[in-house]
């Protein structure tokens, strides 16, 4: 009697094991990841960028939040779209992921890169009567935030004479100032490194500069009018 109590014993657990093992391998469900915050971030050059992570959670294992992976990086010091994937798998091996994607930007961009067909269109007034247009090429930096250059400043000549500035900010009434020049030094056609600037419209995009000028004779005072 206990001999045939025992191998029934044996069969019923037996059959418990390969039940439970059979419920295992049942489980196809993979579970779910949810981001922390949007799926799409805009952040600011230069600026510390610190990922809000993502959460996970599975029907047969609860919160699996703690074994969440994430491949990808942001190069917080580079301009660019840079995309964080986070995936996770349950006990039964199911997984899933999620993406989310960050675009680094200057935030000079709102004046544009643009040049050839796409004319910056400028009025520069030195001393009483001269006005003309001329096409510049605005490029807003790669690495440093609030910083553009402006190739071909004034006129006066698209491979000689580049302006990099910064701008105070982003609103009609934010300031420019000059950083840094390159001259085409044998004509002399700039000779004072100071310069001040203005943003003064934002539909369309309007900014001045005003700047002094000398090619060896009286030194007259410039303002440049940028329209995008």
């Amino acid at each position: 009697m206990k001999k045939q109590m025992f191998v029934a014993a044996s069969v019923l657990f037996t059959a418990g094991i390969i039940f439970l093992t059979g419920c295992k391998k049942d489980d196809t469900t993979p579970p779910t990841i949810t981001l922390n915050g949007s799926s799409s971030v805009q952040h600011i050059l230069n600026s510390t960028f610190t990922d809000a992570g993502a959460t996970a959670a599975d029907d047969e294992d609860g919160d699996i939040s703690s074994s969440v992976t994430v491949t990808g990086s942001v190069s917080k010091d580079l301009t660019g779209t840079y995309t964080l994937t986070y995936s996770v798998s349950d006990a039964a091996g199911n997984s899933a992921t999620a993406t989310r994607t960050v675009t680094v930007y200057n935030e000079a961009e709102f004046l544009g890169s643009y040049s050839g067909t796409i004319y910056t269109f400028a009025d520069d007034t030195c001393g009483a009567s001269t006005v003309f247009p001329y096409t510049a090429t605005i490029t807003p930096s790669t690495t440093v935030n609030k910083r553009f250059n402006i190739k071909n400043f004034g006129g006066f000549g698209p491979t000689t004479t580049n302006v990099t500035a910064n701008i105070s900010g982003t609103g009609v009434g934010s300031t420019f100032t000059w950083q840094a020049q390159q001259l085409d030094v044998a004509s002399n056609i700039l000779s004072a490194a100071a310069a001040v600037g203005n943003l003064s419209s934002l539909s369309p995009v309007t900014f001045t500069f005003t700047y002094q000028w000398s090619s060896g004779g009286p030194t007259e005072l410039c303002t440049s009018t940028y329209i995008k």
